[in-house]
């Protein structure tokens, strides 16, 4: 998503992990009628800067994938909601 101030169709964030030269995806947010709402970037953590983007969506889908106790990967658990329809 290129931010212009304007609304993109989705968007979607994923979050992996790094095991040698397998990445495996945990964590998967989908967005729907997505609209940037404020972009904040700092500096006061020493040399370590930090950008906060603010994303507004109507849709949201939320997918993780169960870490075994043995360090693998189980099932997925997912959950959405669309605020426009209220389900």
């Amino acid at each position: 998503m290129v931010l212009r101030g304007t609304s993109s169709p989705s968007v979607t964030v994923t979050f992996a992990s790094q095991n040698g030269e397998t990445e495996t995806t945990y964590y998967t947010v989908e967005l729907g009628n997505v609209s940037p709402t404020s972009i904040t970037q700092s500096d006061s953590a020493g040399d370590v800067i930090t950008e906060q983007i603010v994303l507004s969506a109507t849709r949201f889908a939320f997918t993780y994938t169960i870490q075994l106790p043995t360090g693998g990967f189980g099932g997925q658990t997912r959950f959405s909601f669309d605020c426009a329809r209220g389900r």
